[in-house]
Parts: C-alpha cells; structure tokens; sequence
C-alpha cells in the first residue's frame, strides 16, 4: 500500500507538469499577485486533476467513451472559456504602490482558483494524461489489493506538492520590475488566449 500511495503522489506531480493555459495563469498570479493567489490557483489545477484521476480509476471505460464522443464540443466550450480568462489578463492593470511592488487584487483568492477548476476541466487533454499516468502506474481499481479511494489524497496532495514548490522557486529567484511584470502579464494573457482560441476551432472543424 505504501508503494501505491508513493506512486499516486508521483502521479500529482506529472500530471501538473504539463506546459498548458494553468500553468501560464498561476505563474502570472504568483508574479503580479504573490505566491498566495499563486497557491490559490494551483488549488483549482489541482482540484480538477484530482477529479480526473478519480474517474480513471473507477469509470475508465466508460468516461473514455463519452469523452470520445463528446469532444468536439468540450474543446469548443473549453477553448471559449480559456479565451475569456486569457483576455481577462490581457487587460488587468497591475498597481503598483511607492514601494515599487506589484499590489495584490482584491480578489478572492477562490476567484483563482474558480478560474483554473474551470480551465483544466474544460481540457480532455487533462484526463487523457491523468488516464495515461495512472495506467503505467497501475493504479486503478482493477489493480489495486485495497480501497482506490486511499489512494486520491495523495494525487492532490503530489498536485499541491508541484505548484507550492513552483510558486516558491518563482517568488525567491525571480524578482522583476512592475514594468516586466505588466509585460509578462499580458504576454501570459496573450497566450493562454491563443491556445484558448486554437482548442475551440480545432473543436469546431471536427464539428464541421
């Protein structure tokens, strides 16, 4: 149980690692904002991916085939709402008091965390990977000699791991001007908002 409990927090980790519109969204929370809404927004990363890692070990046949189904519409849903959060950044102004540091919003920090639950489960892609993960590790209900559900903590808990480290590395070593910031902020936005607007017309042309 031990080994599989290990893997399961192995399993947190890789499936956060993947370069994608989260991962933009909480670096650019964790630079402008403070790694607080940083941690906030890796929460919903993690959130969603535990979900998903839950349905592959109990549901994995039948969630594939719906989402082999379904997918041209949940990339079109997913892309729209992506585009959102990237445009959203793209016109967020960051303050800065005399100090010269980045001031955090008023926002709260569930605000974040809504946005990343939102954007990683509007993402198939998200449940293929913890799908893929969990099936090298072996860890579904089939073949496993214990309750599945002991193992799902510690899939969140190997998620947090990944973004506390993360949003720690950025706050120590990088230390930027309010300028930079701004520019990485819209830059974020920018992105997050093409690869929002790619997801939605890839799910549109398997549509049409």
């Amino acid at each position: 149980m031990l080994i599989s409990m290990l893997k399961a927090l192995l399993v947190g980790v890789i499936v956060a690692v993947p370069v994608g519109p989260v991962l933009f969204f909480v670096i650019q929370k964790t630079m402008c904002d403070g790694r607080r809404a940083g941690l906030f927004a890796g929460l919903g990363s993690a959130c969603a991916d535990t979900i998903y890692a839950t349905i592959g070990i109990f549901a994995l046949g039948l969630v594939r085939n719906f989402i082999d189904r379904n997918t041209p519409v949940i990339m079109i849903i997913g892309g729209s709402l992506i585009l959102l959060v990237g445009l959203n950044m793209v016109r967020a102004r960051i303050s800065v008091p005399e100090n010269g540091k980045p001031k955090p919003k008023s926002k709260s920090g569930l605000w974040y965390s809504a946005q990343t639950l939102v954007c990683a489960l509007s993402n198939p892609t998200a449940l293929a990977v913890a799908m893929g993960v969990l099936a090298v590790f072996h860890l579904d209900s089939a073949s496993l000699d214990f309750p599945a559900a002991i193992i799902i903590p510690f899939v969140f808990a190997g998620e947090m791991l990944y973004w506390s480290l993360l949003t720690f590395a950025l706050q120590k070593f990088l230390h930027l001007t309010p300028r930079v910031l701004q520019i990485m902020s819209h830059a974020a936005g920018c992105i997050i908002a093409v690869l929002g607007v790619f997801l939605a017309v890839k799910g549109l042309l398997k549509v049409l």
